[in-house]
């Protein structure tokens, strides 16, 4: 005869308490003043990089690399510039990570999922996803509004792949940055799941767009509407792996065909309606990319924990 005791007594435990979500992870209830003195150092320190370091890095790189140098007082996009400025903010991936650390004693691998670790596998997964779609879209886009006619000589397909190494990198750090660091220092001064994401969400959204400078009221508009995409990838799937890879491709696919036209001073987004299109498949992807999350049981409170503990990326922790 089969005993049923142990079940029994096991249907009176408490049910387990759910993990805390991505966003509200460093919350600790008693100390909010971690959550203010890592968005005060953020801040200041992605400011030095962007506002004090950025030129003196340009015009050392545009001399070492032979290039007429930037000029802060006639400032224009060089190579120095482009290629100093995407390391710079690049840096603000282990930056982030250790302002995690010292400011809430959370190891940086807590900063790109809530597994504690960048999840490659699930990175592949959305790019199969995500960069048909984008690739249709910007083939829409680019056939409406052509950047010139493409040359295909040694030093173009130099700079595309510095593009495709530094972009990438570049995008990351942005995000490690807003998405991040910042959305889960302010998720975390919130006992509210529902109110510290919606919070989390515009108060990142908004430091993205104003950081992006948009001149017009479309670029604006869809600063705005990407950074709160790449928020709620970021919030659903529990990390930051389809919010990089959604950033760094659209960043990819918006440089490539300026450098192979030859027109570096022309690397700025495009404005008019025409950014509707990006906008849609953003939209579009989001949806799916939620879609296929919930399938795979990726949540804002947990992940797939099955992909080799060897997988490279930030090291793994806990508090």
């Amino acid at each position: 005869m089969v005993c049923n005791e142990p079940m029994q007594r096991n249907s009176h435990l408490p049910p387990r308490k759910k993990d805390p979500s991505y966003v509200r992870a460093l919350r600790t209830g008693k100390t909010p003043w971690r959550s203010l003195v890592a968005i005060a150092a953020a801040f200041l320190v992605f400011a030095f990089i962007t506002y004090i370091a950025m030129g003196p890095v340009a015009t050392f790189a545009d001399t070492a690399l032979g290039q007429e140098p930037f000029d802060a007082a006639n400032p224009r996009i060089t190579l120095g510039l482009w290629v100093g400025g995407n390391l710079l903010i690049a840096s603000m991936i282990p930056v982030a990570g250790l302002l995690q650390w010292v400011t809430f004693g959370v190891r940086p691998g807590r900063l790109s999922s809530v597994v504690g670790r960048f999840r490659w596998r699930w990175l592949a997964e959305v790019a199969l996803i995500f960069v048909p779609l984008w690739l249709i879209f910007s083939g829409i886009s680019l056939s409406l509004s052509p950047v010139g006619s493409p040359v295909f000589s040694p030093s173009s397909f130099v700079l595309a792949a510095v593009a495709l190494v530094t972009i990438p990198l570049q995008a990351a750090g942005e995000e490690y940055l807003f998405r991040g660091l910042l959305m889960r220092a302010v998720g975390a001064l919130f006992s509210r799941q529902g109110v510290a994401v919606i919070v989390a969400i515009a108060v990142t959204s908004v430091g993205f767009t104003v950081f992006h400078a948009p001149s017009t009221g479309w670029a604006l508009t869809y600063y705005l509407f990407v950074a709160v995409c790449f928020s709620l990838l970021t919030h659903l799937t529990g990390g930051l792996e389809a919010s990089v890879l959604a950033h760094a491709t659209g960043n990819v696919t918006l440089t490539l065909p300026i450098l192979f036209s030859g027109e570096l001073d022309e690397l700025t987004a495009t404005s008019g309606p025409l950014l509707l299109l990006p906008m849609v498949a953003m939209g579009a992807a989001t949806v799916l990319i939620w879609w296929r999350a919930k399938r795979r049981g990726y949540t804002p409170h947990s992940g797939d924990d099955t992909e080799p503990s060897s997988a490279v990326g930030l090291p793994v922790g806990s508090r």
